[in-house]
């Protein structure tokens, strides 16, 4: 959320923010030790055949080869040698989006682009470079469409149906076809492969807003 604070209140916000995050984990680590726990457990987690980054193992599985997954972190994931390193991968990916964002907005790239299009693609960005997709992730961006759609962009009608597009299939998916999506059922890995086409496109496509913005001229108002 920070990241979609102007760069002139950015100092004053991030300040207020620590100092609200200390107050409130402090008494929490002291009165729950383990509370936390579960921010620690995201480390081990391996990659998830939902993911972005799992989809060529996903057509692999459709096509010649056989890919062996199991139950682990509360998710269906992939064991195949060479995940840790793409998890590890996607980890350091997802962090360097965050240094990105944050270099461009003390930049003043991203001053001429509404808070809202700044907060969906950073969560857009995360979500395509996360270990784990889940579908329930889509609850996330829609709040954030509507925000977007208080001031939209030119391609802000076809970043929605695009996510509206992998929102179905993200359903779809799972409850209805996630069996046959891990047998390598080619509907459910078509259907899979339209949800992260879509979602990939969409986050493309706002990055190219919120980098290409223009300042919003207000006429003066008539004396």
């Amino acid at each position: 959320g920070l990241l979609a604070v102007p760069r002139a209140a950015l100092a004053r916000t991030t300040a207020g923010f620590a100092v609200t995050a200390i107050a409130i984990y402090l008494p929490l680590h002291h009165w729950w030790p383990s509370g936390m726990s579960f921010v620690y457990a995201q480390n081990a987690r391996g990659l998830q055949i939902e993911a972005v980054a799992a989809l060529p193992y996903s057509w692999w599985n459709l096509g010649p080869g056989s890919v062996t997954t199991g139950y682990q972190f509360g998710a269906i994931e992939i064991l195949a040698s060479g995940v840790s390193h793409i998890a590890t991968g996607l980890t350091i990916a997802s962090l360097s989006v965050v240094v990105t964002l944050v270099v461009l907005r003390l930049c003043g790239r991203l001053e001429s682009a509404s808070s809202a299009d700044v907060l969906l693609t950073a969560v857009l960005t995360l979500m395509c470079t996360s270990k784990v997709l889940s579908p329930q992730y889509n609850l996330w961006i829609v709040g954030l469409m509507a925000a977007c759609a208080i001031q939209p962009h030119p391609t802000f009608p076809t970043v929605v149906r695009l996510l509206a597009i992998s929102t179905v299939c993200g359903h779809l998916l799972y409850p209805w076809l996630y069996i046959p999506f891990q047998q390598g059922a080619a509907l459910a890995v078509m259907v899979h492969t339209v949800r992260i086409v879509t979602l990939v496109s969409a986050t493309i496509l706002m990055w190219r807003s919120v980098l290409n913005a223009r300042p919003t001229h207000r006429a003066s108002p008539a004396l």
